[in-house]
């Protein structure tokens, strides 16, 4: 926790991380296939030979993940405590259309660093990574950003080719824009940040990230989805609280579902 790093490496509490183990190490470039079949059959899982799970189409990988949340499975998770409390909210998040692959709680934490011994304060924003479809979230993130009331934001992470940009702890030109999320304080020292949202974001990031999600995309389907960043400006405001971002999520995310009723039912 004490190293600068991106949010797609920490906090994954119910982002699905696979134990896999290789002899080799490899890129996440080399893990990246297309999935391709013929007569495809409407909502019928595929296996994939890389990930060793099966894929569905966007409405069931949401059902999926919902389950999954709720599972003891993800509750027994090393990596799911600040998470838990989360959970009713995740859900409801997900039933509305927004895959969740990464969240924080947003919440402050006082304790002792097990190497050093020294008292730390750690201070999170709260945040929700996940997909959704593009015609969907155009309508999402323009509600969600033009409410002049509201303190939170909501940013689609742009993608840009492979060759353009390293996975590693260095990165080439262009530099990543770096999102603070969280920051911590040693022992009275100056704030450091612990963890941040990098963009832009590398085309094979996004297939592996939708596939342990378990989103099938066939061919180029990817680029009828976002990638998007929900997050309280705010720091250490809890997402659950009714101020806090999941509520104002929710509450976006229903007048979008309340809008395409309305749509259909004109129609």
């Amino acid at each position: 926790m004490g190293t600068e790093q991106s949010n797609t490496s920490h906090n994954q509490a119910h982002h699905v991380i696979l134990d896999r183990k290789e002899e080799t190490p490899r890129k996440i470039s080399d893990a990246i296939i297309v999935v391709t079949r013929d007569n495809e059959q409407q909502n019928q899982p595929i296996e994939d030979d890389t990930l060793h799970k099966p894929l569905f189409e966007f409405e069931l990988a949401l059902k999926n993940n919902v389950k999954y949340l709720q599972s003891s499975e993800f509750k027994t998770r090393g990596d799911s405590d600040d998470t838990i409390d989360s959970i009713p909210t995740l859900v409801n998040i997900n039933k509305l259309g927004l895959l969740t692959i990464d969240s924080q709680p947003g919440i402050q934490s006082r304790y002792k660093g097990i190497k050093t011994g020294k008292p730390t304060i750690q201070h999170q924003r709260a945040y929700v990574v996940g997909f959704m479809k593009r015609k969907d979230a155009e309508e999402f993130v323009g509600k969600f950003n033009t409410d002049i009331s509201s303190d939170k934001l909501c940013i689609v992470h742009s993608i840009i080719d492979d060759e353009k940009h390293v996975i590693g702890p260095s990165f080439p030109k262009p530099r990543p824009l770096r999102l603070p999320l969280t920051m911590q304080q040693v022992n009275g020292q100056p704030m450091s940040i612990v963890t941040a949202d990098d963009s832009p974001i590398n085309q094979s990031t996004i297939l592996l990230e939708t596939r342990e999600a378990g989103l099938l995309l066939l061919d180029d389907e990817w680029k009828e989805f976002v990638r998007l960043i929900c997050f309280d400006t705010k720091w250490n405001r809890n997402a659950r609280n009714h101020s806090g971002l999941h509520s104002y999520m929710i509450k976006i995310l229903k007048q979008l579902e309340r809008n395409q009723s309305k749509t259909i039912k004109d129609n």
